[in-house]
This record gives structure tokens, C-alpha cells and sequence, in this order.
């Protein structure tokens, strides 16, 4: 339930965004669904993102549930959608970003 609150938060942030970035919500992408992708409009704002919202426990390990959301955003191709809209590798933002409690956690 945080990851989802959270995820619409972020999306209502984001939508001021939208005449510069395809913003995508849980799309279709590679092998399964991306949590946020942003496709770029314009060449005044070169990157691309990817983001993918965890939600851990107290206590859990920040950095390898880090690893686990960037290894899946690797492994099922989420980032398929921005590389096929023209966009190159080294653009490609992908984060994680890890909920808990109250605390927010991004990690790139």
C-alpha cells in the first residue's frame, strides 16, 4: 500500500512534466511493467528515466534491495520503450527508489 500511494504522489508531481516527457504508469515495457517511464520530447532535455518504487521493511538492507530494483529494471528490459524512442544508453536514468517507513531512498 505505501508503494502505491507513493507511486501516485510522484505521478501527480510529475504530470507538471508532461510537455517534455512521455510520462508512462505502469506500461508495458520489455518483459513486464515499468513503475514510471519518462520519454523525452525534446532534445533540451537529453534523459530518459526509469524508475522503479520498492517498498522494505525496517531493518532490511537499503542497498542490496537497491541492487534488486536495478537488476529487475535490467533483466526485464524496462528501459525497451525510451531505447526504442531514439534514446542512447548513457541518457537512460534507471532508479530505484526504496520506501521505508517514512523514509525515502533513491539510488541510481
Amino acid at each position: 500500500m505505501p508503494e502505491a500511494v507513493f507511486h501516485a504522489f510522484v505521478l501527480g508531481l510529475l504530470a507538471n512534466l508532461r510537455s517534455v516527457y512521455d510520462i508512462r504508469s505502469q506500461a508495458e515495457s520489455g518483459l513486464g511493467r515499468a513503475d514510471i517511464i519518462m520519454i523525452t520530447k525534446t532534445s533540451r532535455y537529453p534523459a530518459g528515466y526509469v524508475i522503479e518504487f520498492k517498498s522494505i521493511k525496517p531493518g532490511e538492507d537499503i542497498e542490496r534491495a537497491a541492487q534488486e530494483a536495478l537488476r529487475q529494471i535490467m533483466e526485464k528490459q524496462y528501459d525497451a520503450p525510451v531505447i526504442s524512442a531514439g534514446m542512447i544508453q548513457e541518457t537512460v536514468r534507471r532508479l530505484a527508489v526504496l520506501l521505508q517507513g517514512k523514509q525515502v531512498f533513491v539510488r541510481e
